[in-house]
């Protein structure tokens, strides 16, 4: 039986095994400078500060996991317990890291190493719903005007927007859920391209809350400038 303390504190995955194909060849948008630090120091900073995270598992790839492992040493990140191989793709490594959670943490924290907005609000919000729910993704409203095309760009319909929600990391569930729904995908060979959906095809439930602060994943150089921006406003809170 799991610890009792176990069952309530999480296990945050953190995703670093990623191509960062449209920063160019051989760059690692990871370990950029952003206000001096690499990228993936701040979601890895605020884990280690929340009080809900017993540990950290970090996904890597051969070419980075040296580095990795030099950046939790240097800034002493204790809470990262293991290093994972990632797989060919995002499901596949998030699927290796829970069935590498062998010590009955109840609560599963995923996140894209490459938002580095993440803060203690995002976590405790979403564990929040997470225990009341069993899932906790963070989402924001659509506020764009969508439009539906066809094969060469015409505009087929305009979507209504007041149901859509664009939805980001972390995303928060109760281990037994998002495993078994993930044993299911890989079962039958579907492909999802986030934890929600996953979720979605065991036929799982998925709730959504709302976060209005910036959440910035790291795409492309310039959005660096921007995540800087809001950091040196204070976005981590």
């Amino acid at each position: 039986m799991p610890k009792p303390d176990n069952a309530r504190r999480a296990t945050a995955i953190l995703l670093a095994a990623g191509k960062s194909r449209r920063m160019g060849k051989g760059i690692d948008k990871l370990f950029l400078s952003l206000r001096g630090k690499p990228v993936l120091f701040y979601s890895l900073q605020a884990l280690q500060r929340s009080p809900s995270v017993a540990q950290v598992f970090l996904t890597c790839n051969p070419s980075n996991r040296k580095k990795l492992e030099s950046l939790v040493r240097r800034h002493r990140f204790t809470k990262v317990k293991k290093f994972v191989r990632g797989g060919a793709e995002r499901s596949d490594s998030v699927a290796l890291a829970l069935e590498a959670i062998r010590d009955g943490s109840g609560w599963v924290v995923i996140h894209d190493g490459a938002r580095p907005m993440l803060n203690q609000k995002m976590i405790r919000a979403g564990l929040e719903l997470a225990r009341k729910r069993g899932s906790a993704v963070i989402a924001s409203k659509v506020v764009d005007t969508i439009k539906k095309v066809n094969g060469h760009c015409r505009v087929r319909s305009t979507v209504d927007r007041s149901q859509l929600y664009a939805v980001q990391t972390p995303q928060i569930f109760r281990r037994s859920l998002i495993l078994n729904a993930y044993r299911h995908v890989r079962k039958n060979k579907l492909r999802v391209t986030d934890d929600a959906a996953a979720l979605e095809a065991g036929g799982g439930r998925v709730y959504l809350y709302e976060y209005d602060g910036p959440n910035l994943k790291i795409t492309r150089r310039q959005d660096l400038s921007i995540a800087a921006a809001f950091l040196k406003q204070g976005g981590k809170k």
